[in-house]
């Protein structure tokens, strides 16, 4: 066997080899050899058929068996003696194999690009000031007044500003029926402006049992590009009024919502929270811009394949989404499509991000230890209040994954530690 690699860019290689005609008569002759014990060709018992009819019948099995054997032999003893750790499986191109003749064929395949980083240390970023609002600690207030609402159903008025009412309808675009004319049922905040375009405004007044139709145009830019453009009726019957009583906002409410011994204690806590909350906004925001910049100073190649696979799990990602949204089939198609150079897109980057971190963990000899993974553990069952064997249990079979993970916020946090930050 005769081989060398070709260097097709910097991150695919590709293999030609050459394998003598004596090997390729040798295992063609083998591999007829044992077909002749078992095949069946009527007029001959089996062992009695002439090669030439086995040919004519078997032959396409018999090459496809020998190219296997080929492959399984040559293949991994190639990329041993060369170093090479493939990303992808190979493709395959070659001449057609005959009797007596050398038989050429190329293998190729993506493998990770050769880096040296540099300048990834001292690059200087501004952080983003942390303000806590009144506002915003009376807003998440709001939010834990609604969670413990009662709410009374009204008989004796029509419906106002802040009711929750109950609706049944039956929906038309452009005058046709959707959903076979099957009629919908929904809960609607009034006032909230979360249905359709008109919808509250023409609720207002309404009673129980009484109906009324709406009707609204959608702009050609709407989001959803199944209803961009149209025109959408509801035939709407109003079912149920419902009044919501919402408690005071005071230290009750404070213990009602959790251990809290007061409400200075609860905005105490929401304040908290919200820094947090937002404080790993603004880390998250300046290590994107921390990779970037790195990125900007080290250009390289990007393996296809690492792409596509990358590009392959955000689109089934994007698709359970959108099947909880109700989306259909077609629609879910329709959809993807509009978004697939941004899904390739954003796959690249983070394809290309991972393997800056990777390249500069192997420069600077970062790693993950099993005490490492173990103190994951530990402060998992802590903070979920669960035993670590059933924290263990769940990543058994993801602790591949789970170090991957712990890895790259090692590499990051190095790097945070190493550049320069500013308030803004």
């Amino acid at each position: 066997m005769k081989f060398d690699v070709e260097n097709v860019s910097s991150v695919r290689k590709k293999i030609n080899i050459v394998m003598p005609s004596d090997v390729i008569d040798g295992k063609l002759e083998k591999q007829y050899g044992k077909l002749k014990r078992t095949a069946r060709i009527k007029g001959f018992r089996p062992g009695k058929a002439p090669r030439g009819l086995l040919e004519k019948q078997y032959r396409g099995q018999v090459v496809e068996e020998v190219l296997n054997e080929i492959l399984q032999e040559s293949y991994p003893t190639i990329l041993e003696k060369e170093g090479l750790k493939p990303l992808s499986y190979p493709e395959f191109s070659g001449e057609e194999m005959v009797e007596g003749k050398d038989f050429s064929f190329s293998l190729s395949f993506d493998i990770r690009p050769e880096m040296d980083v540099v300048d990834y240390k001292g690059i200087e970023l501004k952080k983003d000031k942390i303000e806590i609002s009144e506002e915003e600690i009376n807003e998440e207030l709001e939010k834990g007044r609604k969670q413990l609402a009662t709410y009374e159903t009204i008989t004796d008025r029509g419906v106002e500003k802040g009711d929750s009412v109950t609706i049944e309808f039956e929906r038309f675009l452009d005058n046709e029926p959707v959903g076979d004319g099957k009629l919908e049922t929904q809960e609607v905040e009034i006032g909230a402006g979360t249905f359709l375009p008109g919808f509250d405004e023409k609720m207002l007044g309404l009673k129980t049992g009484e109906k009324c139709d709406i009707a609204t145009d959608f702009p050609d830019d709407y989001p959803h590009k199944d209803l961009a453009g149209k025109s959408t009726l509801l035939k709407v019957s109003l079912k149920e009024i419902k009044k919501e009583d919402m408690p005071a906002i005071d230290d009750e409410l404070a213990k009602d919502l959790g251990d809290f011994k007061d409400l200075k204690e609860l905005k105490e806590k929401i304040y908290s929270d919200l820094k947090a909350a937002r404080e790993g906004e603004a880390k998250k925001k300046l290590q994107t811009e921390l990779t970037d910049a790195i990125l900007e100073k080290n250009a390289f190649e990007v393996p296809e394949s690492m792409v596509q696979k990358q590009v392959e799990y955000k689109n089934e990602e994007i698709k359970k989404q959108m099947i909880s949204y109700g989306l259909k089939p077609e629609e879910l198609e329709s959809n993807l499509n509009e978004i697939k150079p941004k899904i390739y897109a954003d796959a690249k980057h983070q394809v290309k991000t991972g393997l800056l971190l990777d390249a500069i963990a192997t420069k600077e000899d970062l790693k993950v230890s099993k005490e490492e993974i173990e103190d994951y553990y530990g402060t998992m069952a802590e903070s979920s209040g669960r035993d670590i064997k059933e924290v263990k249990s769940y990543f058994v079979d993801k602790e591949e994954y789970l170090a991957s993970n712990l890895l790259d916020n090692k590499i990051l946090d190095f790097l945070m530690s190493q550049a320069k930050i500013e308030e803004k």
